[in-house]
């Protein structure tokens, strides 16, 4: 399906240049119930995300290797890497006072408050603190059916390379004639699907993000309701987009602009602004999408964490013949190798300027699918405005809404 997918968008884009079981085995005091399946895996997630991180600030790691948080695999361990040095660690990288652990059988939890699990053998054990967190990942890389163990890690968004506090405004009808729209020939497309009255099934994208200002008027009719929110802010069933990060509203924004009305957006929030994003809510939004049977799913945001958790996800979607799209980064120079953009089975969406060449934006990646506009683009943002932004984040969407119409 990647590579089916990847080369028909290719054809498009070369014509445009011509013409994520909740096992609740708290060892202080269950506070969470849910049954052991991925619906509760998913369940117990976002609960710990309300109770546990409503009151922390979390710091998102600089973007260099040296601050990549690096996984203890005990199936692969060796005589060298069994007795493992945490002197790499700070409790920074500990903020969110929770372990990914996989394992094949039982272990001892060490302290943990919550035990969530259920799907694919991993467990995500919440701890009073940074501290016990780091003390209790120094006692588990000697569980032997541990197999996999890491910090549930700070990840971040893939745009505004600009200022969302202070957006370049333009007109409504600047933002429906965008540039970009003829770049990818996708205003022609539609004109050209209208025209032609072809029959068009509904299809879903899902997207993985901040949330979504549904109450825009550029998303009548278009939208999806999940009710689907994995953050500590706002309302638990509500998927309203922050009113001063927004990043959601502006990637839903560049899939509705580039596909017909059949094409509708379902948005999971997994985080209020680029400072609360962990791997966890990530697979929670990812999963639920999964779930609910998007047709298509796009992700514009990245992880530098080694666990595997994100790659199962992307590979539970795969199997269910659904493409999920994720853009390089935002790291220029920097050699990065960001997940999920990276993950094979992910269709990774790097960005080109004005001249339709590749910007200084996108990170160095060994794996590029495909690139579509991401300099300067024309967004929507809460309250009925709209503005301009830069940013891999938006390249992902104007494929995803491309892969949208050939799956229609």
């Amino acid at each position: 399906m990647k590579k089916f997918i990847s080369v028909l968008l290719s054809v498009v884009f070369i014509v445009s240049g011509t013409v994520a079981g909740f096992t609740p085995a708290a060892a202080q005091g269950n506070k969470i119930d849910a049954s052991n399946d991925i619906n509760g895996f998913i369940d117990g997630i976002t609960e710990l995300a309300r109770e546990y991180d409503k009151d922390k600030n979390f710091v998102v790691p600089e973007n260099d290797e040296t601050a990549q948080i690096q996984t203890f695999s005990a199936g692969n361990a060796t005589d060298e890497t069994t007795d493992n040095d945490t002197s790499e660690y700070t409790l920074q990288d500990f903020q969110t006072a929770r372990l990914i652990v996989r394992a094949n059988g039982k272990f001892n939890k060490n302290g943990a408050l919550e035990d969530i699990s259920g799907f694919e053998n991993f467990h995500i054990l919440q701890y009073e603190n940074s501290e016990k967190a780091m003390a209790a990942y120094e006692q588990l890389q000697s569980e032997k059916n541990i197999t996999e163990l890491t910090p549930d890690e700070v990840c971040t968004y893939c745009g505004y390379e600009g200022t969302p506090e202070n957006p370049d405004i333009i007109s409504k009808d600047e933002f429906l004639n965008d540039r970009s729209r003829d770049r990818t020939q996708s205003k022609r497309l539609q004109d050209y699907l209208a025209k032609s009255d072809i029959s068009m099934k509904e299809i879903v994208v899902g997207v993985v993000d901040t949330g979504i200002d549904y109450n825009h008027e550029i998303f009548e009719g278009r939208v999806k309701r999940t009710y689907f929110n994995a953050t500590s802010s706002g309302n638990a069933d509500d998927e309203m987009d922050s009113e001063m990060f927004y990043h959601g509203t502006t990637v839903s924004s560049i899939i509705i602009n580039n596909s017909p009305k059949n094409v509708k957006v379902a948005v999971y929030k997994v985080s209020n602004n680029n400072d609360d994003l962990t791997v966890t809510t990530i697979c929670a939004g990812l999963l639920e999408a999964i779930e609910k049977q998007s047709d298509i799913i796009n992700i514009s945001l990245a992880s530098s964490s080694d666990s595997s958790m994100i790659t199962e996800c992307i590979l539970k979607a795969y199997s269910k013949n659904i493409p999920v799209f994720a853009p390089v980064g935002n790291y220029g120079m920097l050699d990065s190798y960001l997940m999920p953009a990276n993950i094979p089975e992910c269709i990774a969406v790097s960005a080109t300027d004005f001249n339709n060449t590749t910007t200084f934006i996108n990170s160095l990646t060994p794996n590029s699918d495909i690139s579509a506009p991401g300099e300067d683009i024309a967004t929507a943002i809460p309250g009925n405005r709209y503005a301009r932004f830069s940013g891999t984040s938006y390249s992902s969407p104007y494929a995803a809404a491309l892969g949208a119409i050939l799956k229609s």
